[in-house]
């Protein structure tokens, strides 16, 4: 088979990332072509000639208001992932796609290109994301289901993202934003 693996990280940032290219690597060995989708980084593991990419977002490096707005909408939509992936799919012509951890600096915006090409996909869910904003299910002291089913404006009142009431505000708005859209 023909698979296309999506990740934002394409180095072992954690575990996600160490299971996505054991697996692939896996994969590979036993016959299977794999191309990877990702961020630029330094630190990519993939041979270039593998992999499309697009460029690096750190959301703790951002400066200003209008660099953290225009972060705030590529986490509801990357158009340079959407482009990016469609790019990959019309190179490569996978069989499936398969996803991993495409939260925030990529976005369901692949999805939607995945959809439009007509690839089968697969998403293996590595953490909550798609139940819980903080990605956790946890409030810091005990497992939290505050915010199922889609009640995610309490990720403000419990504190549990570690980023502030603005960057709460961004996970809920990002939260509601796709379950409005129904993107996942």
């Amino acid at each position: 088979m023909r698979i296309l693996a999506v990740n934002k990280y394409l180095y072992p940032k954690g575990g996600c990332e160490t299971h996505m290219l054991a697996l692939t690597e896996a994969l590979t060995r036993l016959g299977h072509s794999v191309q990877y989708f990702g961020m630029e980084h330094p630190d990519n593991v993939p041979p270039a000639d593998r992999t499309t990419t697009v460029p690096y977002i750190d959301y703790n490096q951002l400066g200003g208001w209008r660099a953290r707005l225009g972060a705030l909408g590529g986490m509801v939509f990357s158009c340079r992932a959407y482009h990016g992936v469609r790019a990959a799919l019309r190179s490569f012509r996978p069989d499936i796609a398969h996803l991993h951890n495409i939260y925030h600096q990529l976005s369901p915006s692949v999805l939607l290109a995945i959809r439009a090409a007509g690839v089968p996909c697969v998403l293996t869910a590595h953490d909550y994301k798609l139940v819980c904003p903080s990605y956790s299910l946890h409030d810091g002291r005990a497992a939290c289901f505050r915010c199922r089913p889609h009640r995610y404006w309490r990720l403000l009142a419990t504190g549990c993202s570690r980023r502030g009431v603005v960057g709460s505000l961004a996970l809920a708005a990002e939260a509601y934003t796709h379950h409005f859209l129904r993107w996942y």
